[in-house]
């Protein structure tokens, strides 16, 4: 019977760290042709006219890159949203200073524009940064595992030793530090997640 209730007790660390894992994403093919379009956005200055049309722009590549890559549970890091890094893979291109534009109100009104292009050379980027995305949290799923089998083994074979040292007089307490050792690396595995 204490067989049965140790071979539980041992594998609790693994069945919490079954539960508590999700499923890697799953990154579809990227489509070959590149998009294009144009982004605007509008301010009273010529340069709150042109911080809108970045802010827009980085929110439509968002949007197509969830479109292209067909993943929607990834969120890429701000850096490769970057104006440096877009205008690197020739992604986002400005179209030249604000123009001025027939308002509603007396007030001029400034529209600045940006050129948007998905290339296939920023879709291979971002697939890379998914891929390590994805090689990272399998490491660390992995390590998990590995921790917890650790744990159990330590847990095991230190309490086979102390049983065999105290002949079986202190079974009671040996077993509920065992059960409390064990538990104590289950919740920090989980936690640590």
């Amino acid at each position: 019977m204490f067989r049965y209730f140790l071979a539980l007790l041992l594998l609790a660390p693994i069945a919490a760290l079954a539960q508590g894992t999700s499923k890697p994403p799953v990154l579809a093919r990227a489509r070959i042709a590149p998009h294009t379009e144009v982004v605007e956005g509008y301010g009273r200055t010529a340069e709150l006219a042109r911080e809108r049309a970045l802010e827009r722009a980085q929110e439509r590549l968002r949007e197509l890159l969830g479109d292209h890559l067909g993943y929607t549970g990834w969120e890429p890091s701000s850096e490769l949203f970057e104006p440096t890094y877009l205008a690197q893979y020739n992604v986002l291109e400005w179209l030249g200073p604000a123009k001025v534009v027939p308002a509603i109100d007396q007030e001029p009104t400034f529209q600045a524009r940006y050129q948007l292009t998905l290339t296939p050379e920023y879709l291979v980027q971002i697939r890379k940064e998914l891929r390590l995305e994805q090689v990272a949290h399998r490491h660390q799923l992995l390590a998990r595992i590995l921790a917890s089998l650790v744990a159990v083994f330590l847990v095991t074979a230190g309490y086979l030793r102390l049983e065999e040292m105290t002949r079986g007089f202190a079974t009671g307490m040996l077993r509920l530090a065992a059960i409390l050792l064990l538990g104590i690396t289950a919740v920090i595995l989980w936690l640590t997640w």
